[in-house]
């Protein structure tokens, strides 16, 4: 813009001199929007304190020469004249950008800006934390899949969720944003899989997206063998019943006890090999069916869970003193029809009112023996203690009675004989 009047000026000189024109003295400016040149103020201080290191001012000077700035040297550093073609010098930080362009960035030292603050973790971060190293000791590894999912395969899982769609996808299997952590669980699984990684055992705390908001949510997958073959042990293989363990270590830690059901089975779970605790986790065997399209050459077992219920649980932990008085163990072996769950038994026990009942636990199954094909035989051992007293004989065998009354009436189950 600046060099339309000596553009002028010369053409009039080449004018008078070529073809004898008479040049007039004045200049007609029509220019509309002319402005004033700006100015802007470096500290000296700054250059230290920003780029590491300071720089002599005769530098800084010759610098600002060659940049056509016009700088005068004041008593807390430079005042700059900018001109019109250097539009993008609007502050004090683009002066030193270009003093260490010019100076060169390889003379000032690799240094780190002094701390003015304090760090502080995010709301529930020392839970996430508990979180991952609960499954690090339960020998899960954690992975990072992408947000970006196919909608097709999505829709498999949850088909009632709308999803948030992109609007300039990469390709056609990133879509949307994905709604659940299961096929990106599922894709890794494959994997590895494919690479001879067999026995896996993974987890995912990432969030999940629909079309208004958005949830973090914890994903287990596991394939494989729990404890590989060597010469001090037998192989044995991931199953049901592992999950189940490792769920309920995870819940224990946060002080939550398990209550298992087997209703609201979704669609991609075994319906023989599931099991939820209310609304904060459901976990069990995925459905042929479902895995069908991933090719897994063997039984693949998920869990889903609630982080924000897990982490929100206002349980504590509590310590109870050593028991002064001694303990008494019975077992039992009843008989049951095939079908009935020992949850379904535990919770019978309890319902029988005896607060001496301090644990309850299984501890051997016969599917078939000395009794009818339509029962199962299921070994029960029942721990009583009073911390007031020790209990007698005749106490404990009204425990029993009781217990066994309960159970008869309740489930139908026999003392096995």
């Amino acid at each position: 813009m600046e060099l339309a009047s000596v553009a002028c000026d010369r053409a009039a000189a080449m004018i008078r001199e070529l073809a004898g024109g008479e040049v007039l003295q004045g200049v007609i400016d029509v220019y509309p929007g002319k402005r004033e040149r700006a100015h802007l103020n470096l500290r000296r201080e700054r250059i230290a304190a920003v780029l590491g290191a300071p720089v002599e001012d005769a530098v800084v000077n010759r610098i600002f020469e060659r940049l056509e700035l016009k700088p005068v040297q004041t008593a807390q550093g430079w005042t700059v004249e900018i001109p019109s073609f250097r539009n993008d010098l609007t502050g004090e930080e683009h002066l030193l950008e270009e003093i260490a362009r010019h100076f060169g960035f390889e003379k000032f030292p690799a240094t780190l800006p002094a701390s003015r603050g304090f760090g502080a973790l995010l709301p529930n971060e020392q839970r996430v934390r508990q979180t991952r190293n609960l499954l690090s000791g339960l020998g899960y590894s954690e992975i990072c899949t992408y947000a970006f999912s196919n909608e097709e395969l999505e829709r498999r899982f949850y088909p009632n969720i709308d999803p948030v769609r992109l609007r300039n996808p990469l390709s056609e299997e990133a879509t949307i944003l994905r709604t659940s952590l299961i096929p990106g669980m599922l894709a890794t699984l494959q994997w590895n899989l494919n690479r001879g990684n067999r026995n896996l055992q993974l987890y995912e705390l990432s969030k999940v997206y629909w079309n208004g908001g958005e949830r973090r949510t914890l994903i287990l997958g596991a394939c494989g063998s729990v404890r590989q073959t060597s010469v001090h042990e037998v192989v044995r293989e991931f199953d049901f019943f592992a999950l189940k363990g490792d769920v309920e270590e995870l819940l224990q830690g946060f002080c939550i006890t398990i209550r298992a059901t087997t209703d609201n089975i979704p669609a991609y779970y075994h319906p023989g090999r599931f099991a939820r605790v209310g609304h904060l986790a459901m976990f069990g065997e995925m459905h042929p069916s479902y895995a069908e399209p991933f090719k897994f050459r063997q039984r693949v077992y998920l869990a889903e869970i609630d982080v924000e219920l897990l982490l929100g649980s206002d349980a504590t932990p509590h310590v109870e003193p050593i028991p002064r008085y001694p303990a008494i163990k019975r077992d039992f072996s009843l008989l049951l029809d095939k079908g009935t769950q020992y949850a379904a038994v535990q919770r019978t026990i309890e319902t029988a009112g005896i607060s001496e009942l301090v644990r309850v636990e299984p501890f051997d199954r016969l599917e078939s023996g000395p009794f009818p094909e339509t029962k199962y035989s299921l070994s029960v051992s029942m721990v009583y203690q009073s911390a007031e007293r020790t209990l007698t004989d005749a106490e404990v065998e009204d425990f029993d009675k009781r217990i066994l009354k309960t159970l008869e009436e309740r489930l139908g189950a026999q003392l096995r004989k």
